[in-house]
C-alpha cells in the first residue's frame, strides 16, 4: 500500500514537473469547442485529472459489481449450507 502511494506522488510530482517546464501558450479545439492562449501547463495538468477521475469512476463501479457478486455467493453458499444441515450431511 505505501509503494503505490509512493509510485503514485512520484508520478503525480514529474507530471506537474513536466506541465510546468511547458507552459507555453497553446491553443485547444474540441469538436465545437475552442480555447486560444491557454497555458499548456493547465491543458496538461486538466487532463490527468480528467484521467485520474475517469479512471476512479471505472474502479468503483467494478468494486461496486465485485461487492455485489460476492453478496450474492455468499447468501448462495449460506443457503447450501442450511441444505447441508437439514439433511445432516457433513461440511467438508
Amino acid at each position: 500500500m505505501i509503494f503505490n502511494m509512493v509510485v503514485v506522488l512520484a508520478a503525480l510530482i514529474m507530471v506537474a514537473l513536466f506541465a510546468v517546464m511547458n507552459a507555453s501558450a497553446v491553443s485547444v479545439s474540441l469538436i465545437f469547442w475552442h480555447i486560444k492562449e491557454i497555458s499548456l501547463a493547465v491543458v496538461i495538468l486538466s487532463s490527468v485529472g480528467i484521467g485520474i477521475l475517469l479512471a476512479g469512476a471505472v474502479a468503483l463501479y467494478q468494486k461496486m459489481n465485485d461487492r455485489m457478486k460476492i453478496r450474492s455467493l455468499e447468501s448462495k453458499m449460506k443457503e447450501l449450507e442450511r441444505r447441508m444441515n437439514q439433511r445432516n450431511l457433513p461440511l467438508q
